[in-house]
C-alpha cells in the first residue's frame, strides 16, 4: 500500500519475484500471439486457492511499487511550464508485470482504452463490483475512461470496493497515477476518476489472468 518501500528498496529484483511467484509449479500461463492466455495446473499439487493469493500478492506489490515510483509523480517533461502525468505507463508497468505483454511501444491512456476495446476475447468488460472481485483473486483488471484532450486508466488493486459517498455506489479501490486534487496512491474510483467522467467509465479483465 502507499507508504510501503519499494521492491528494489527491498533488495527484490523483478526476476526474483517473477520466479517465485509465476513459476514455483502451482500453475503455468502461456500468452500465444493473439493474447488468449491459457492456464494450464501442473500437477495434483496444483492449488486454484494459493494460485490465486499468490497472483494477488504479486498485483499488490506491483500496484504499491507504481503509486510510490518518483518517475510517476506529474511533472514537467516538454519544457512547456506544464506538468505532464504518467497513468498510462504506471498502468503499462503493471500491466506487464502481470504477464501481458502486447502493447505497442507508446501507448496514450485514450489508446490503451481502444485496445481494450478492440480486442472483446482477450479483455472482458465487467462492471465495478466484478472489478474488485476478480482483482482480489489476482485477475488483471484496468478501469479506463476516454476523455478530451486526455483520458485516464488505473489498475484494479486486490482490495474490497469500498462505499463511494460522492458517487453513491460501491467501487473498486484503484493504483491512481495522476494529476489533479488526488495524489497519487491506491484510492477509490471516485477520487481517481471524476463524478463527469462515471458514466463512460469502464472496466475490462484479461481473461488469461483470472482462475
Amino acid at each position: 500500500m502507499p507508504g510501503e518501500a519499494s521492491l528494489s528498496d527491498r533488495g527484490i529484483s523483478w526476476a526474483e519475484l517473477w520466479d517465485s511467484i509465476w513459476k514455483k509449479g502451482n500453475a503455468m500461463l502461456t500468452q500465444p500471439t493473439d493474447g488468449i492466455g491459457v492456464i494450464v495446473p501442473l500437477g495434483s499439487g496444483y492449488s486454484k486457492e494459493a494460485d490465486q493469493m499468490e497472483r494477488a500478492q504479486m498485483l499488490s506489490m506491483l500496484c504499491s511499487s507504481v503509486v510510490i515510483n518518483p518517475e510517476y509523480q506529474a511533472h514537467d517533461i516538454t519544457w512547456d511550464g506544464i506538468a505532464e502525468t504518467f497513468c498510462n505507463r504506471a498502468t503499462r508497468e503493471v500491466m506487464e508485470g502481470m504477464g501481458y505483454t502486447l502493447l505497442p511501444p507508446k501507448i496514450n491512456a485514450n489508446q490503451l482504452c481502444a485496445h481494450f476495446e478492440a480486442r472483446p476475447e482477450v479483455w472482458r468488460e465487467v462492471d465495478f463490483q466484478e472489478a474488485a472481485k476478480l482483482a482480489q483473486r489476482g485477475a488483471l483488471v484496468v478501469l479506463g475512461v476516454v476523455w478530451d484532450p486526455h483520458g485516464h486508466v488505473t489498475a484494479v488493486a486486490p482490495e474490497p470496493a469500498q462505499e463511494s459517498g460522492t458517487w453513491g455506489e460501491s467501487v473498486p479501490m484503484v493504483a491512481h497515477v495522476g494529476g489533479g486534487k488526488t495524489p497519487n496512491g491506491i484510492v477509490k474510483a471516485s477520487a481517481a476518476f471524476t463524478a463527469a467522467q462515471r458514466p463512460t467509465l469502464r472496466a475490462w479483465a484479461w481473461e488469461a489472468s483470472i482462475v
